[in-house]
């Protein structure tokens, strides 16, 4: 018969066009989610035993912590818990593998930011927890990963407004500088393999806070440019160190005697 599908697709129209609006008018309306729904993950601080499972299992490194340790009982003490949801592919693996369940997603989906690293959830341990004087697990990471170790005491930050956490937080350029003025070998000889010139650049940034200040922010914000300084401080080091004779040979012996 002609226009039989003509028709039909009138009355399927038809149909609709009496039926409610579904269109939910965002952000004046929330949508209705699923509960199996995952938005904001988020983390219970006080459950969590710091056994490292969920930063383990997940694939995108999403995860990170810092620890301490409780003088007394010798246990560990999470001291911050980082989520960075910008790199979450959401696959609920930190979850699953979590032995405390500490981890879980809510229904938070509206997770832009004006800038990329306001995405980062930080936790930090609150001054209410037991276990408040505690000893620094690590305090930043040198260019390969590893922790740079720092044996001071600090006071865990209550977790409150973001203006508060940051006024009280302890600022990681601040332990890195400390950490150059105690010990800068340790700290140094993750960029300079050789000892002889990390005790030379150390020499450097001990008589100069304000050069040690400026060496220990690189460290944290930018660790490859933070290597050229200390390589560029290392050379003009050696360079002093040198004798006159050479150094007037090495400017074409304008002094040299005849």
């Amino acid at each position: 018969m002609l226009g039989k599908g003509l028709l039909k697709g009138l009355g399927i129209t038809l149909q609709h066009l009496f039926e409610k609006d579904i269109t939910v008018q965002y952000p004046e309306e929330k949508p209705v989610l699923q509960a199996r729904f995952r938005g904001h993950l988020f983390q219970e601080f006080a459950k969590c035993i710091v056994c490292g499972i969920c930063i383990k299992s997940c694939p995108n490194n999403v995860l990170s912590l810092e620890e301490g340790r409780d003088e007394k009982s010798k246990k560990k003490i999470l001291l911050t818990f980082t989520i960075d949801h910008q790199y979450c592919m959401f696959c609920n693996i930190c979850v699953e593998n979590c032995p405390a369940n500490c981890l879980h997603f809510n229904h938070d989906f509206e997770l832009s930011c004006y800038r990329r690293e306001d995405i980062k959830k930080v936790y930090v341990r609150s001054l209410e927890m037991p276990g408040v004087d505690i000893e620094i697990a690590f305090a930043a990471e040198d260019e390969n990963g590893q922790s740079v170790l720092s044996n001071e005491k600090t006071t865990a930050v209550k977790e409150t407004a973001p203006q508060e956490q940051n006024k009280n937080k302890k600022n990681p350029a601040e332990a890195m500088f400390k950490a150059l003025m105690n010990n800068p070998l340790k700290v140094l000889t993750k960029y300079l393999p050789d000892a002889e010139q990390a005790a030379a650049v150390a020499a450097v940034l001990q008589k100069d806070e304000k050069k040690a200040k400026k060496v220990a922010e690189l460290m944290i914000s930018d660790k490859d440019k933070a290597k050229k300084v200390i390589e560029a401080m290392l050379k003009s080091r050696t360079k002093t160190d040198q004798p006159k004779d050479k150094q007037d040979s090495g400017n074409g012996g304008e002094n040299n005697e005849p």
